[in-house]
């Protein structure tokens, strides 16, 4: 991965999520997983997107200690992803 570009991996993050979502304009970044009927095989199923996109390795990484997956919001998918994307990159990178 060259630069990281923090829009770039939200904006994908965003469109990967709305992809998924039974309902795409019900997405907001305070929709939790469970308000848009997406549980943890749904991230498991997005961070594999990204893993393509950004030519990273993100499932391997442990997740730091925070809400179970449905009880997260889209936005803290989101940052929760662009964290893990951002620290492959830099591993990878160096």
């Amino acid at each position: 991965m060259a630069e990281f570009d923090r829009e770039r991996v939200e904006a994908k993050i965003l469109e990967t999520i709305k992809e998924f979502a039974a309902d795409p304009s019900a997405v907001t970044l305070d929709a939790t997983l469970e308000d848009l009927d997406m549980g943890s095989l749904d991230v498991v199923e997005i961070a594999q997107v990204l893993e393509d996109e950004f030519d990273v390795e993100i499932l391997g990484q442990e997740r730091e200690d925070g809400p179970p997956p449905q009880a997260m919001t889209v936005g803290d998918v989101i940052e929760d992803l662009a964290k893990h994307v951002e620290r492959a990159g830099v591993l990878a990178g160096g």
